[in-house]
């Protein structure tokens, strides 16, 4: 009975037919040369298309925190306090820039550079210099 099933099942290999291509018969020297122009503009075209979306990525804009630091203390020296919000709105700058700024300014909170305070869930964040410690001699 086992076997009957298995004969049913399988049937064996079945043959698989690849469609015949026909080839070119007379092969000239001319061929070569021209065979190849062809391939070289088709890759040309390929290759400009390369180099554009190379030259899109090479143009983004990058920050990086050290950047963003340095900006946060330049309007510290300008102003004593100013709110990040306003400096690093996603309206100025994108947002990609607004996350290192504030990664930025979370680095400087937590070395006691600065001091911040938000008095509400996505309110203004106010950032002011820390005052320096004082030495007990």
């Amino acid at each position: 009975m086992l076997e009957e099933n298995s004969k049913k099942v399988f049937r064996g290999p079945e043959i698989i037919e690849l469609p015949k291509q026909k080839l070119e018969v007379n092969y000239t020297k001319e061929m070569i040369p021209q065979t190849y122009q062809v391939l070289i503009e088709k890759n040309a075209h390929k290759l400009n298309e390369n180099a554009k979306n190379i030259e899109k990525i090479a143009l983004t804009d990058t920050y990086t925190v050290e950047s963003k630091v340095k900006e946060i203390f330049k309007e510290l020296i300008r102003k004593r306090k100013f709110v990040f919000n306003k400096l690093f709105s996603l309206k100025k700058c994108n947002q990609q820039e607004v996350v290192t700024a504030f990664t930025g300014l979370l680095e400087l909170s937590r070395r006691s550079k600065v001091i911040t305070n938000q008095e509400e869930i996505f309110g203004d964040i106010t950032v002011e210099k820390a005052k320096p410690k004082s030495k007990i001699s």
